[in-house]
């Protein structure tokens, strides 16, 4: 009876374990002996492992002493691309995967990007100057007008700043 007690505890240590999401790896005592199906013969006592490691990877933002990376249900992430976020913020995450922040020159094109990463479009005072960043939802969207007018008729200077 008593033995059939703990083996009962063990297992339901091992379903809590299971349903929490933890991984379970059943350890074969001394003398334990696995049959040709991989069944430990549990004759003896043993001892659950939980692997917290193993959990799937949360999809999404992480944040590390590098800075903040999106990471895929794979557990793999996002390099040197663009990434449009669910509420329709763009980033632009690296060539390490990182997201960028403030001024960007991105294939030969300027951009600025907040400090929680995403890219800026419309009128934008930066450290006191004005700037114009294109807002129409196309390849061109966030590119920084420079030495052009804007479509409300300001001319830009060669940095982007309104004249």
């Amino acid at each position: 009876m008593k033995r059939q007690f703990g083996r009962t505890m063990v297992t339901l240590a091992a379903a809590a374990m299971i349903t929490a999401g933890l991984s379970v790896t059943a350890l074969a005592a001394e003398g334990e002996q696995k049959n040709e199906y991989g069944v430990i013969d549990r004759t003896t006592k043993y001892e659950l492992v939980a692997n917290k490691s193993t959990r799937p990877p949360q999809v999404g933002w992480v944040t590390d002493s590098n800075g903040t990376w999106y990471r895929l249900a794979d557990g793999s992430y996002l390099a040197n691309v663009w990434y449009q976020a669910a509420n329709g913020n763009w980033y632009f995450l690296n060539e390490d995967g990182y997201r960028v922040t403030g001024w960007q020159n991105i294939d030969g094109v300027d951009y600025y990007f907040e400090q929680d990463g995403h890219m800026l479009i419309g009128w934008q005072k930066i450290d006191g100057n004005w700037y114009f960043f294109e807002f129409v939802p196309d390849s061109s969207r966030g590119i920084m007008y420079a030495e052009t007018q804007t479509p409300d008729g300001y001319m830009t200077d060669a940095e982007g700043v309104i004249q």
